[in-house]
């Protein structure tokens, strides 16, 4: 392996004392509990470094708090609390999430608009069993660049209001924003970088249908929803969360 790759992927992949965290976190029983003994170990105080971090920890503390429950792993009675309060937040979250993806789609499902849910939406809804252990910021849609206009002028029938933004940037064809602040994204392609050809038609008869907030929902089938996540995570800038990882 050349050494520039090597620099690319250490600057993507997980540090040692995150490794331990993700094993924590993702594992069950013996393995899990060894792995966040070894962790805490690592950090001194857990607690502190959770309140520490700037945002790679603490989003796996849901997936963490679960973890160790079902685990049946001893935590320190001052930190038990406060695992539980954020794995409970974020059930209120995702359910308000779950709502607003219910509304989007059942308007461009009417509509006849054929979209393919993405990223965390996607993810939590496929491949976590609880959709509250994966953190969603956005809804990221694969609109064809033909329904674009349309898409967006369903949406913003529904209430939501569209962002100013400048296509040429990259990313997504338009952006729109609920009542709640969050963003609704109409992507034409599935990756904001030039650098890789990873068009819409290329996987879209591959694509599975599921259901989301209720509504028959497309999304990328398993190994183009992994290349996605891992080809997304090496441009974009919240690489170092590690919910792409988990």
């Amino acid at each position: 392996m050349s050494t520039r790759l090597v620099q690319i992927l250490s600057a993507m992949m997980p540090a040692p004392e995150q490794t331990l965290l993700l094993r924590a976190a993702l594992l069950r029983g013996d393995l899990c509990g060894e792995a966040w003994k070894s962790w805490s170990a690592v950090v001194g105080d857990p607690k502190q470094a959770m309140i520490d971090d700037r945002g790679a920890v603490k989003r796996l503390i849901p997936a963490l708090y679960v973890a160790l429950r079902e685990s049946g792993v001893d935590v320190d009675a001052s930190l038990a609390p406060y695992l539980k309060l954020a794995y409970v937040r974020e059930q209120m979250r995702s359910r308000t999430y779950d709502r607003i993806c219910g509304e989007v789609l059942s308007a461009l499902h009417d509509a006849d608009v054929t979209v393919v849910m993405l990223r965390g939406g996607a993810l939590a809804a496929t491949v976590y069993p609880d959709p509250a252990l994966r953190h969603c910021h956005d809804i990221a849609l694969l609109v064809p660049a033909t329904e674009i206009e349309r898409a967006r002028t369903v949406l913003v029938q529904t209430g939501r209001t569209t962002v100013p933004w400048n296509v040429a940037d990259g990313g997504p064809a338009a952006i729109l924003r609920d009542e709640t602040s969050l963003p609704i994204e109409l992507h034409t392609r599935l990756l904001d970088t030039p650098y890789y050809i990873f068009g819409r038609d290329a996987v879209i008869d591959r694509c599975e249908r599921v259901s989301i907030a209720g509504v028959e929902t497309l999304v990328l089938c398993a190994d183009d929803a992994l290349l996605h996540v891992c080809a997304h995570a090496s441009y974009s800038e919240a690489r170092w969360s590690m919910r792409w990882l988990a």
